[in-house]
């Protein structure tokens, strides 16, 4: 769970096929993101 203010850095981390430098996300689709409005930072 992440607040607004994080929804764009998480998805970064697990919804990019590819990292800086062209090496495989190890973490791609591992987790559910759910976005929590109550969540403030």
């Amino acid at each position: 769970m992440v607040g607004y203010d994080n929804r764009a850095v998480t998805k970064g981390l697990f919804e990019k096929v590819l990292v800086a430098g062209g090496d495989s996300n190890i973490y791609y689709k591992d987790v559910e993101i759910v976005i929590a409005p109550f969540i403030t930072q």
